[in-house]
């Protein structure tokens, strides 16, 4: 639900923008993450 939320408020569909979200909620909340 925050990820369909963040992306209505800016319109994003790209993927780049998608893994942008998951980093920066991530880094939020002190998680690593592994690509």
């Amino acid at each position: 639900a925050e990820a369909i939320e963040w992306q209505a408020t800016r319109g994003a569909r790209s993927g780049r923008v998608a893994w942008q979200f998951v980093t920066d909620l991530a880094g939020r909340r002190g998680v690593e993450i592994r690509r």
